[in-house]
This record gives structure tokens, C-alpha cells and sequence, in this order.
């Protein structure tokens, strides 16, 4: 893991103690914050199992109220990706990768709505639109672990990435 110092200077950049520290705050936030949505995500699917498996009535409140914990957690990782990539240590495409799991998690809200709109009800779900929401639950979990497991290699700088180099 290279250090805040070293990702300013490969980026031309003069920074001082202060910058330095900054760099380092935001760098390890956005860290943590990538590998605890990942984190919650699997819990997700761990409520949702949970929500079907339980005797009598499928409990799934755990897996609701966890849902807008998830939406959070999105919105505050994708501001720690923004404030990263102005800080010069994250590419925009990974911004938009993160940009990318809100989205998702709308469409996991839509495809209910939409099943509701198409008659479905609680007890006679539309079977086979809401298969999709764990197809789309698997996207977005894939999607956090590719987050965390690119969040442990830091990018050197905007400056050295390929797109940037002079023809």
C-alpha cells in the first residue's frame, strides 16, 4: 500500500502535513466504508435467508430495516468516492462504480412497486419479476466485494492512469 505522501508527489502535486493528514483520513474512511457495506451486504442475504427459513409467518424485518441502513451506507460511501477521487488517490470509473450499487438498490425497490402494479400482492407475489431481486442483490454484492477488493490497491494518481498518458 503506498502511502498519502508518495500518491501526492506521483501525482506533481505539493502537499504538506495538513493535506497529508487529510489524504489519510479520507483514504482510510473510504477503506472502511467499502469493506462494512460489503459486510452489511452479506448480512442481507443472511436476513433474507432468515426472513424465509423462520417457523410460521417468513419474518422478514430484520431484512427491511437493514435495507435502509444499506441505502445509507451506499449514499456515505459514494460521498467518501467523490471526496477520494478530488483528493486524487480513486478514478472517476470507480466513482461511477459506486454511483452504480444506489441505482441498484432503487431497482430492488422498483421491482416490488412494479409487482405491486401487476397485481401482486403479499400473499400472491408476481413469482417470477421478484425472482430478480436476488439476481440483483447477487450484482449488487458482487459489485461491493470488486469495490473492497480494488479499494486495497490504491491508484497511484489520475496523472499515471493509461487514459491520460500523451499519444
Amino acid at each position: 500500500m503506498q502511502s498519502p505522501a508518495s500518491l501526492a508527489a506521483e501525482g506533481g502535486r505539493a502537499v504538506d502535513g495538513e493535506s497529508l493528514s487529510v489524504i489519510k483520513i479520507v483514504r482510510y474512511a473510504y477503506v472502511g466504508l467499502v469493506w462494512f457495506l460489503f459486510a452489511d451486504l452479506c448480512l442481507q442475504f443472511y436476513f433474507a435467508a432468515y426472513g424465509v427459513f423462520s417457523t410460521g409467518a417468513a419474518d422478514f424485518g430484520y431484512h427491511s430495516r437493514n435495507a435502509g441502513l444499506l441505502g445509507v451506507v451506499m449514499i456515505v460511501t459514494l460521498a467518501a468516492a467523490v471526496a477520494a477521487r478530488f483528493l486524487g488517490f480513486l478514478p472517476w470509473t470507480r466513482v461511477l462504480q459506486h454511483l452504480l450499487l444506489p441505482v441498484l438498490f432503487l431497482l430492488q425497490l422498483g421491482l416490488f412497486v412494479l409487482g405491486h402494479a401487476l397485481g401482486g400482492t403479499v400473499e400472491h407475489p408476481v413469482s417470477w419479476l421478484l425472482g430478480f431481486h436476488g439476481l440483483n442483490g447477487v450484482l449488487m454484492l458482487l459489485l461491493s466485494l470488486r469495490l473492497a477488493l480494488l479499494a486495497r490497491q490504491p491508484r497511484a494518481s489520475v496523472a499515471a492512469s493509461p487514459a491520460a498518458k500523451p499519444v
